[in-house]
């Protein structure tokens, strides 16, 4: 196991997420139903971050990331695109002892996001630890894959 897998409590908790386009606003709903406290650095917003500042749900703080963008954060996603920007997001965090995951780029990351599927209560993670993309969607699908009518229902 290459990967340590585990659930974290991001209620209230200060996250900083470094970038503002479409991949950056899926990360930034899963964060928000998390119920973490999002801290965005982005040249722009994309309409969704517009929406969630309006609605008082995010803070924008600058146009450019700065290592004290980092002060008092709880975790930090860098989601640029911009290896160089990405790359100066992630040393700054190492050098604070901050989890930090830069999307699409394991090399820059110490920590990663599973595929999940949620079906609250219950929340399934798939990890193969970035290797294999196309072998999660495979295992999402059967996840996904109703039961046979003949199963039971479980009860306590």
């Amino acid at each position: 196991m290459s990967w340590f897998p585990f659930f974290a409590d991001l209620n209230d908790k200060p996250v900083l997420l470094v970038g503002a386009g479409e991949v950056a606003t899926r990360k930034a709903d899963s964060l928000l139903q998390a119920g973490a406290d999002i801290r965005v650095v982005a040249r722009e917003l994309a309409p969704a971050f517009l929406d969630w500042q309006n609605e008082g749900r995010i803070q924008w703080l600058a146009h450019e990331f700065h290592p004290e963008h980092l002060q008092d954060v709880f975790l930090v996603v860098s989601a640029t695109g911009d290896a160089e920007v990405d790359s100066q997001v992630f040393k700054a965090a190492q050098a604070r002892h901050l989890l930090c995951n830069t999307v699409d780029d394991p090399q820059r990351c110490s920590f990663i996001t599973p595929d999940v599927t949620d079906s609250s209560p219950i929340q399934v993670a798939t990890s193969s630890s970035g290797t294999s993309p196309v072998l999660i969607r495979n295992w999402r699908q059967r996840r996904e894959t109703p039961p046979p009518q003949h199963t039971g229902t479980l009860d306590n």
